[in-house]
């Protein structure tokens, strides 16, 4: 089984900021139409295919780059911009869409990675907007918030219409939410604060389909670990949360109780994501993988910041797609991030 791996980069201008493996050892430079990527993320929706979220070279207009040929070459693609000058923080794909997020709450969504939609703009009436990271499992899309109030996340079955979810567990009103991810039939997110000194969740989880109705897990002060957490994935009945601002790494087998499971050479981490059978941690100058969350392995990386990465199953070593569309293919459509 050969597997091709697309990362992306967060690092300096025109520093190889796209590139590709089938090992995670061995890299290939890509050529791309912007060598300016701030705050990017990237989703696998299909055979071959790849689009990420990033800057364009004058480091203000942000597009969508696609590819359909397994990341070999890329063209940019025109996409509502931020409402307030934010930017683009999340894509994933689920329900037949691809669904990009920008800190601002605008929402644009595709079938084919190349033309656009903005359906929603989400709740720019709240006084405090600051979206994080979106998600999508058992028909809902999952957005969160990470501006610290009671109405911190957002779901929808469509990506069009959306509706706010009150977060306020047990006086939870002052979390901010950086991660969310589906799996084990249930929605978890991780809240990166520890501000609160009336006893504050760490992580939320709200069973699938429902997204409504959320409970308090890793209560800070009582629970033997509670999280400072920023992106959270889940795979081989486990969830892995990276620290925010830390090197830590967090495991769980059901969201309530989690341990410490840090790996030696964590650093800067930026996201983790469940793809090919693997927790993949993305960091400063390398990658960090690990089938079970537990035994890791560094794996060194050309970028300068790996800002994200994601894979497919099937093709030949940097080469086409096997067997045509779908072949041998594996997908991660919760993206979990994030």
């Amino acid at each position: 089984m050969v597997v091709n791996y697309v990362a992306i980069g967060n690092g300096a201008t025109g520093a190889r900021q796209i590139m590709r493996s089938n090992d995670l050892v061995t890299w290939l430079t890509v050529s791309s139409p912007t060598d300016n990527f701030g705050g990017t993320c990237i989703a696998n929706f299909g055979a071959g295919k790849f689009c990420a979220l990033a800057l364009a070279s004058d480091g203000v207009t942000w597009i969508a780059i696609t590819s359909t040929d397994g990341g070999v070459s890329w063209t940019s693609n025109a996409i509502v911009q931020p409402n307030s000058g934010g930017t683009y923080v999340d894509i994933v794909w689920g329900g037949g869409l691809l669904v990009g997020l920008s800190s601002d709450g605008d929402v644009i969504t595709s079938t084919d990675g190349f033309t656009w939609a903005n359906p929603a703009n989400l709740f720019l009436s709240l006084s405090k907007n600051l979206w994080a990271t979106i998600t999508y499992g058992a028909g809902l899309y999952i957005a969160v918030n990470n501006a610290d109030h009671a109405l911190a996340a957002a779901t929808s079955p469509d990506a069009a219409a959306w509706s706010l979810q009150n977060t306020d567990v047990g006086g939870n009103t002052n979390a901010i939410y950086t991660g969310v991810c589906y799996g084990g039939g249930q929605y978890v997110a991780v809240n990166r604060g520890t501000i609160d000194p009336f006893g504050l969740y760490s992580v939320i989880t709200s069973p699938a389909p429902d997204g409504t109705v959320w409970t308090g897990h890793a209560k800070n002060g009582t629970d033997p670990v509670s999280l400072t957490a920023g992106y959270v994935a889940y795979g081989a009945g486990v969830y892995v949360a990276t620290g925010y601002f830390t090197n830590d790494v967090y495991t769980s087998a059901d969201g309530d109780l989690w341990a410490v499971n840090t790996p030696a050479g964590a650093t800067a981490l930026t996201r983790v994501r469940y793809v090919n059978n693997l927790f993949l941690l993305c960091q400063s100058g390398s990658i960090l993988a690990a089938p079970d969350g537990l035994a890791w392995t560094t794996h060194a990386s050309p970028l300068d910041v790996v800002a994200d990465i994601a894979a497919e199953v099937g093709v030949r070593p940097f080469g086409n797609v096997l067997g045509g569309a779908g072949a041998g293919m594996t997908q991660n459509p919760a993206n979990c991030f994030v």
